[in-house]
C-alpha cells in the first residue's frame, strides 16, 4: 500500500510514531524478544548460517501486526510542550 505523501510527511516529521512500534504489550514484547533471540541462536549455532539476529529479526516482523491486535493497549501519545 503506498501512502499518499500529504499523509506520510506527519509521520514522516515525527507526527505519529505509530507505524515505528513494536508492540503495546509488555509480555508480548517480552515474548517477542526472546523468541527472536532463540531463533537468532538456532540459525547461527546450529544451523551454522551467519546474519540470524537480522534475519530472524525480519522474520518476525511480520507477527507484530497480529501482536498489537492481540494484545492492544492505549496508544502512547508525546506530551506536547508548551511554547
Amino acid at each position: 500500500m503506498v501512502m499518499p505523501w500529504a499523509r506520510a510527511a506527519p509521520n514522516l516529521a515525527g507526527g505519529n510514531a505509530s507505524w515505528r512500534r513494536a508492540d503495546e504489550h509488555a509480555r508480548a514484547r517480552i515474548g517477542y524478544a526472546i523468541c527472536v533471540a532463540i531463533a537468532a541462536f538456532v540459525w547461527q549455532f546450529v544451523y551454522f548460517k551467519p546474519h540470524g539476529l537480522i534475519l530472524m529479526l525480519a522474520a518476525a516482523s511480520i507477527t507484530v501486526p497480529i501482536i498489537n491486535r492481540r494484545w492492544q493497549q492505549r496508544r502512547f501519545e508525546w506530551a506536547h510542550a508548551r511554547a
